[in-house]
């Protein structure tokens, strides 16, 4: 299955009013990374729902410290 990214900002702030988590990896003052988490509060965990960093930034370990 493939996905676009980024997401729409419509889908984003959908996730945000849900409160979903969401956190952005920012290198240089610029956003470069993004999960987006659905918590289960029942099991104490949460979904990554989306994981994506710009193609330009990958294998840095980026995605790894924002699911850490």
């Amino acid at each position: 299955m493939r996905a676009n990214y980024p997401r729409t900002l419509e889908q984003l702030i959908a996730d945000w009013n849900q409160k979903a988590g969401f956190l952005v990896a920012e290198v240089d003052g610029e956003v470069r990374a993004y999960i987006d988490l659905l918590p289960v509060p029942s099991q104490q965990m949460a979904w990554a729902a989306n994981l994506a960093v710009d193609p330009a930034y990958r294998r840095r370990g980026i995605a790894a410290g924002l699911l850490r």
